[in-house]
Parts: C-alpha cells; structure tokens; sequence
C-alpha cells in the first residue's frame, strides 16, 4: 500500500533503459580503468569513490513512480528520492506533453514548467491553481491521463 492518503488509484512505474546503459558504460569504463591504472593507489581509491557515487545516482533516477490517491497526486524517483506531492483540489488543468531527449533525466527548471523525468518522450503537463507548471515524464502517458482526469 502507498503513502498516500486514501486508496491508490493509479500506480505506475516507469524503469529507465538510459539510466541502465549510462550505468553499464560508464562502470564498464571505470572497472577498465582501475585494472590499467597499475599500482597508483590514489587513482585506484578515486575511481573506486567515483563507481561508488555513480552507483548510487544511477539506483536513485532508476526508476521514477506516479501515484494518484483520492486526495493527492504524488511521483517520487527509485526508492522515494525527491518525493513531490499536489493535492488533486489544486490541480487546474492536465495535458499530454512531449518531453525531448535534451532534457536528459532527473529534475530540471525550464521556462515552461519544472520537468521530472527518467527517460525523455511522453508526458503529462500538470498547470496548478497556484500558477505552476510542472511536467512528469511517463511510459504511460495516455493511462496517466485518463486516471487524472477522471480524479479530478
């Protein structure tokens, strides 16, 4: 069960395939790089600090979730990273966006709204009440929107 109040009407998570193969690559790399790297025992102690950061960033943008209770909206990254939440009473209007690739992953400002999102492609669009846009990337946008709609 979520944290949300009141019962889950939409989950969804959405796994990133560029997240995984920027993994793979860039550890790929660095293993290499550690073996050639002889006997410098700093370089080795960097590049293992370096595996270990980039493990760790990887695991928190794996994955971005998107709940919608009966009060509230809310999407969190991996195991809850950067957790977001808006009430669904707040929420003034919903659409389907295209987010593109060079907005890359993660959170990001932009001049049209905030933009979370582990993989570029579709969207929903979220115009609040309050004036704020914000814009969370999905694999199931047209689920993710019709679930909102009929919430609100």
């Amino acid at each position: 069960m979520s944290r949300l109040e009141g019962p889950v009407h939409y989950q969804h998570r959405q796994r990133s395939r560029p997240v995984a193969v920027s993994y793979i690559a860039m550890t790929a790399i660095q293993v290499v790089l550690l073996y050639l790297g002889g006997r410098r025992v700093l370089h080795k102690a960097i590049l293992v600090a370096a595996i270990a950061l980039e493990s760790v960033v990887h695991y928190l943008l794996s994955s971005l979730t998107v709940d919608i209770s009966t009060r509230e909206l809310s999407w969190y990254f991996g195991p809850g990273f950067w957790r977001r939440r808006v009430g669904l009473s707040s929420i003034g209007h919903v659409a389907r966006v295209r987010l593109p690739w060079w907005y890359g992953i993660g959170v990001k400002y932009t001049p049209r709204a905030w933009v979370y999102l582990v993989a570029p492609g579709a969207g929903i669009e979220v115009a609040l009440t309050s004036g704020e846009t914000v814009r969370i990337g999905t694999d199931d946008a047209e689920g993710l929107l019709a679930a909102l709609t009929k919430a609100l």
